[in-house]
């Protein structure tokens, strides 16, 4: 009886090197290969597609979601930062001759007034006791038990017994603003709220803008947000 021995190459250590294999081996890389140059493909178009929009539309071309207003020309820019902001700020009111418009989000005057929210206030009823017409919009948030609340509420009413005009917005929309306009020529605006945190320890930057149009710009939005808070 002849014996029929194993040859080595077909041992479970060495299973046999089908060419089924081999050949499936070979379909996974050509599947690989062509997904790497269609990958690549694509890449080149997308590229293609962005120069050629780039081209189209060039840097200061861009199409706004909003209607753009023409620039102030001629105006005049200073930086104030910090505590810088407050002399500035004292010294145009001291010099206002025939109006004031305040939009501030966190007037905190202090009760007594004290520090520099509470020379702002002493300058502004000053104004208004020389002629001056002066108009302060403040901020009413939603909580009337928040500081904000209260601390307004304490500026709007000391403001309103000293015979100046001032509103506090609607409830349901938030006034963030920190402007000045000074007779229709001189704004001020940027991160300052009149708080004495905010006039004396933080970080803070705004600027001065000598230019009739944007006060006369400016203006027209804060008299458009009196008219939505009902104001007369």
């Amino acid at each position: 009886m002849q014996t029929m021995r194993r040859s080595s190459k077909d041992s479970p250590e060495h299973p046999p090197d089908s060419g089924a294999r081999r050949n499936g081996g070979m379909k996974d890389f050509g599947r690989s290969g062509r997904s790497r140059r269609l990958l690549l493909l694509f890449s080149v178009i997308w590229i293609g597609l962005l120069a050629i929009w780039g081209i189209a539309h060039p840097l200061g071309s861009v199409a706004y979601p909003f209607p753009r207003t023409p620039p102030c020309r001629g105006s005049s820019v200073e930086l104030l930062e910090d505590r810088h902001l407050e002399r500035v700020l004292l010294d145009l009111l001291r010099r206002a001759r025939k109006e004031i418009w305040v939009g501030m989000f966190f007037f905190k005057a202090g009760d007594p007034p004290r520090g520099a929210p509470g020379r702002i206030l002493g300058e502004l009823i000053r104004a208004r006791k020389r002629g001056v017409q002066v108009h302060v919009l403040l901020e009413q948030p939603e909580d009337p038990r928040s500081d904000l609340a209260s601390d307004n509420r304490s500026t709007y009413r000391r403001l309103l017994r000293a015979g100046i005009q001032v509103t506090l917005d609607r409830p349901d929309r938030r006034s963030h603003m920190k402007v000045v306009v000074v007779d229709g020529r001189f704004t001020l605006l940027g991160s300052h709220n009149f708080t004495q945190s905010a006039l004396r320890y933080n970080h803070e930057l705004s600027v001065l803008v000598d230019s009739p149009c944007l006060a006369g710009r400016v203006l027209l939005y804060l008299r458009r947000i009196l008219r939505e808070s009902g104001a007369p």
